[in-house]
């Protein structure tokens, strides 16, 4: 301002002043607030202990606050931000300390500030209030003549330095208010994380009275196992104690002279034995038909089991004879004929059981495995298999029929032996007692090496044939997982092996 400006008394000057402030009251909370850091103004020995604010919370203080509580560098940043849209330069920022430095008013910086041209290129249209509301401050504070710069100044002084205090209060009652927000955020997370807490002790609970039910049905578990094998070698004395009677009731009830005995001993006991030979023949006939299922469902499964291993072994070393012993009704014989094998033969020592396979049109031979194999020619054969034999015979016997198979399978031919598997319990001491001409259990590492023994390279030795999933227990604790495999796994395994080329 010039020294040519129109002289004011001091009344009409303050009376401007108190209008002007009226037009332009504060603005409300949140409404132009600039993004830049800020903290409480303080003096500069107490600068290190005042402490830091949150700029969110200084911004919902209104408009002019931040410029009160911020310190002289940060003061003539924001300055420069919100006027000018820019960072101050180098000169205007050393002016500008140098007049705070000399304590003048803040307000009158500003308003200096927003006078500048640069800063009224940058004013829109409806910012003539705030202007006149700046040359009125400026006009004030360089009134030299009438000497009120120095009344002016004070005032602004005062103004500042109250409206500070109430900046500073109203920022530390936000601070307050979002402190009591966090503290209610925390007790409600503290509330659901005590909800979980009890969801978990629940659970627990369900888990611990889901182990004592699986350890009740493991205990019921066992004493049946241990009231089924106490029924069973029951069973078998009672069977044998009424062997004996029998036995002892067919003694002659007199004597005779030894020569009429002697004959008519040996005319019963050879009408008995081809009667009896007939009738068991017809019993086992019935029982693997009764235990084995029907004979489609029989040769499905076979089909499923070893068509795909036999087809492929033909790929590889060509077509070739295939032998079947223990043939039965000759359903395994059936499968491989339907499948294009040339030369299929089986051999069953049940007679009513080859000629139902003859008279389905098959070669089925009427005799005993063992010398049956060694009238066939050493490594002619391309595969011999035994389905469900090996349990009906003596240990020397399955020795030399394997030994058998061994020589008369060409390199690279396969054996596959199959037999009841004692793994399963229920078939352990169960339903390998159906047939009874059933000799012992063969475990599936002892038939292996048998095999292995023998000179053949054992390929696989599947499980086969388990019990639904529905037959056990429910669950899937490692104590579950262990009965049903010992109780539903495979009723049956196989012992794949090859002749080494």
């Amino acid at each position: 301002m010039s020294d040519s400006s129109p002289p004011l008394d001091l009344d009409t000057l303050l009376q401007r002043l108190r209008e002007a402030a009226g037009d332009h009251a504060e603005p409300v909370a949140g409404e132009g607030c600039a993004p830049v850091r800020a903290r409480p103004w303080a003096p500069p020995g107490a600068r290190a202990a005042a402490p830091a604010l949150p700029w969110g919370l200084l911004a919902r203080a209104g408009a002019w606050r931040p410029y009160l509580l911020t310190d002289p560098e940060e003061f003539v940043q924001l300055a420069y931000h919100r006027l000018l849209g820019r960072e101050p330069d180098s000169g205007g920022a050393a002016h500008w300390a140098q007049r705070l430095s000399q304590h003048a008013p803040r307000f009158e910086l500003l308003a200096e500030l927003a006078v500048s041209p640069e800063a009224l290129a940058m004013q829109p249209e409806g910012a003539r209030g705030r202007l006149r509301l700046a040359r009125l401050l400026l006009l004030a504070t360089h009134q030299r003549r009438l000497r009120i710069d120095w009344l002016a100044r004070g005032i602004l002084r005062r103004t500042e330095h109250w409206l500070t205090r109430r900046a500073q209060r109203s920022a530390l009652g936000l601070v307050w208010q979002g402190a009591r927000i966090q503290a209610q955020a925390q007790q409600e997370a503290l509330a659901a994380l005590r909800d979980q807490w009890h969801g978990l002790e629940q659970r627990q609970a369900a888990h611990e009275r889901g182990q004592q039910q699986l350890s009740s049905q493991h205990e019921a578990l066992q004493q049946t196992l241990a009231q089924g094998q106490t029924d069973w070698r029951q069973g078998v004395a009672a069977l044998h104690a009424r062997l004996q009677a029998l036995a002892a009731s067919a003694a002659p009830a007199q004597a005779r002279p030894a020569a009429e005995a002697q004959a008519m001993a040996g005319a019963s006991a050879s009408a008995a034995s081809a009667a009896g030979s007939a009738e068991v023949d017809a019993f086992l006939a019935a029982l693997e038909a009764a235990f084995r299922g029907p004979e489609q469902a029989l040769r499905e499964q076979l089909a499923q089991d070893y068509l795909p291993r036999m087809q492929a072994l033909r790929d590889e070393l060509g077509d070739g004879p295939c032998l079947d012993l223990g043939c039965g009704r000759g359903v395994w014989l059936q499968v491989l004929r339907a499948a294009g094998f040339a030369d299929v033969r089986g051999v069953d020592l049940n007679a009513a059981a080859v000629a139902e396979a003859r008279a389905g049109g098959l070669q089925a031979a009427h005799g005993d495995a063992l010398a049956w194999l060694r009238g066939q020619a050493d490594g002619s054969v391309l595969a011999v298999t035994a389905f469900h034999l090996m349990e009906h015979l003596p240990f020397a016997l399955r020795l030399a029929l394997v030994g058998e198979c061994a020589r008369v399978l060409r390199p690279g031919g396969l054996l596959i032996l199959e037999t009841p598997n004692p793994e399963n319990i229920w078939v352990a001491t169960h339903t390998f007692h159906h047939d009874p001409t059933h000799s012992q259990p063969l475990t599936p590492d002892s038939l292996a090496f048998l095999a292995t023994y023998c000179g053949l390279a054992v390929e696989a030795v599947p499980r086969l044939h388990p019990y639904p999933a529905e037959a056990g227990l429910p669950g899937d604790t490692p104590v579950v997982r262990r009965l049903n495999h010992m109780t539903c796994g495979g009723q049956d395994f196989a012992v794949l092996a090859r002749k080494p080329a």
